[in-house]
């Protein structure tokens, strides 16, 4: 009995010892709690800091402090120049002295463990100390040249060993990801369907788990995409991205993969299928199209078992184009599906009614009163019709396997020119654009040449069938400009008669006494009555095709004549 209420009274003790401690965690500040208190990688940190800082302070005779007794000041109470010195010497310590597990036979830390400590002891001091002014040592530009200093560091010493600045990860392989995806499927639960689907995911968005399991049906739409003169629709998802920050739109297109196991939509409709059509959400890539089902009637039936499959989906979450996408991918690698059932190494699913994925597919047939042969035949006009349209994009082993157009036969594979018949695309079309160009400025000189023959020919006509005047036949016989350039177009005319005759004006004007005695501004408003008269002359050449009389050869007349 006494054990008994003792043991009563320790439980006591400890239910009110919880309660005090949760009471108190509810109040503690953010920055300085988490579910671990401080990772593993902070705590690693301090404890190569910790372990530096006893040799520093003995070396520069201070007292020895840890990390996070040191106050603002620093130990020597010196501020930033303490600051400044002692982590510039730490950096220093985790690039050359720094050991694994503080073993002196171990190797030294890599350079990307060193930079997370580095980083890692920079965040808890300011942290630590952020109601105060910022350290000098860890601003920006500070902070920048000491991180390069440590790298160069560990260049050189990878240049003296001959090792690798950092070890790149190795991806998986397509046997790995086959072989994970056969692996859910053998073993036929709902873990393990939404499993593959995360798996794929992943590898098809480039992104993480924790991504891509936050996905939901509100991110997936339906977007049209014009390619290889041919339209198609693919699912675009909205991945937000925890490490850069923000959102992306992806849209995911099937890289024709001849490997059930990694096609993005079978993966997905799989999930569905065995799991439920409500809570999960899916991402897409380019699918196959539930049209090349022979016959109307056999396409409304299709689409009844559409529907049956997602008979859960009471609030319409999923659209009836998402509904057949998936569902033609389902009939794309159902022989596949039963073949890969069938190599179980225990024969567990001889039955096929008893994997679940399969189970709810009949199920559905039966609802929809669809014979299991119509349904192959689904199957088949489904894959055709994929194979025709992605004819260029498919692996050659693939189109062979199925032996489509007697593909089994073929020994090379035409598809290989395309790449030389685009390099001749390329090269062609800036050709065929300049030679366009070239083609539109031959027909503008053309269009010039024929007007100015149409102009000349009216001329001609209009002179010969009029009958001038003498004072016009005179205006016209002694004309300099025709007697001496005999030119042949009005536009050469022009040219003539202002290249003379406004010559011998000008330097007429400049010997005047009355152009002497002018001012710079009454100079100016002359020129101006010149421009303007060339260019009223100009009109009337151009459009008139008229000949100029013969100018007087005494500068004032001369003048008057032109005005």
């Amino acid at each position: 009995m006494r054990e008994d209420k003792a043991k009563e009274m320790d439980l006591d003790e400890v239910l009110v010892e919880d309660d005090i401690r949760e009471e108190e965690n509810a109040i503690k500040d953010i920055r300085d709690f988490s579910a671990l208190e401080k990772s593993n990688k902070t705590l690693s940190a301090l404890n190569y800091c910790n372990h530096f800082l006893k040799s520093y302070c003995k070396k520069e005779g201070i007292r020895y402090h840890r990390l996070e007794d040191i106050e603002f000041g620093g130990i020597d109470k010196s501020g930033n120049p303490f600051w400044d010195k002692m982590i510039a010497s730490f950096l220093h310590y985790l690039g050359s002295t720094a050991k694994r597990n503080f073993d002196d036979s171990n190797d030294g830390l890599s350079y990307q463990t060193a930079t997370q400590y580095a980083s890692a002891v920079k965040q808890f001091v300011v942290n630590q100390f952020r109601l105060e002014d910022r350290i000098s040592v860890f601003r920006d530009e500070q902070w920048r040249v000491l991180r390069k200093q440590l790298l160069s560091m560990y260049k050189e010493n990878c240049r003296k060993n001959g090792k690798a600045l950092v070890n790149g990860h190795e991806g998986s392989s397509d046997d790995d990801r086959v072989a994970i995806g056969t692996a859910c499927i053998w073993v036929g639960d709902q873990r393990s369907a939404q499993f593959l689907a995360f798996d794929v995911t992943k590898y098809y968005a480039a992104g993480r788990c924790r991504e891509i399991s936050l996905l939901e049906v509100k991110h997936l739409t339906l977007k049209q995409m014009d390619e290889n003169g041919r339209t198609f629709h693919v699912l675009p998802v909205k991945v937000d991205r925890d490490k850069q920050g923000g959102s992306q739109i992806l849209p995911l297109f099937r890289p024709h993969w001849d490997h059930m196991q990694q096609d993005v939509y079978f993966a997905f409709a799989y999930n569905l299928l065995v799991n439920s059509s409500v809570d999960m959400g899916i991402v897409g890539g380019e699918p196959p199209n539930i049209h090349d089902i022979r016959g109307e009637e056999n396409l409304w039936q299709a689409r009844i078992v559409c529907s049956c499959l997602f008979k859960d989906d009471w609030d319409g979450h999923w659209s009836p184009a998402i509904r057949e996408v998936l569902f033609a991918s389902v009939l794309i690698f159902y022989p596949d599906l039963i073949e890969l059932l069938g190599q179980h190494p225990s024969s567990k699913y001889q039955n096929l009614k008893s994997h679940p994925f399969v189970c709810v597919l009949l199920h559905a047939l039966e609802a929809a009163d669809v014979p299991v042969r119509r349904f192959h035949d689904w199957c088949a006009d489904v894959r055709k019709g994929f194979l025709q349209r992605n004819c260029i994009a498919l692996p050659i082993n693939m189109l062979a396997r199925n032996g489509y157009d007697g593909l089994n036969e073929i020994q090379v594979d035409a598809r290989s020119f395309l790449t030389q018949m685009n390099a001749l695309t390329r090269a062609y079309i800036p050709m065929s654009n300049h030679v366009v160009s070239i083609g539109e400025d031959l027909r503008r000189v053309i269009d010039r040449h024929d007007k100015l023959e149409r102009m000349l020919v009216q001329f001609m006509e209009s002179d010969t069938n009029n009958k001038h005047e003498d004072d016009e036949c005179e205006r016209l016989a002694y004309s300099d400009i025709v007697l001496v350039g005999q030119p042949k177009t009005p536009a050469r005319l022009f040219i003539s008669f202002f290249k003379d005759s406004y010559h011998v004006l000008y330097y007429n004007q400049l010997k005047t006494k009355q152009w002497k005695c002018l001012s710079q501004q009454e100079r100016g408003k002359v020129s101006t009555c010149f421009r303007r008269q060339k260019r009223c002359v100009r009109h009337m050449l151009c459009f008139l095709c008229s000949f100029p009389s013969a100018p007087p050869k005494i500068g004032q007349a001369y003048t008057d004549w032109l005005s």
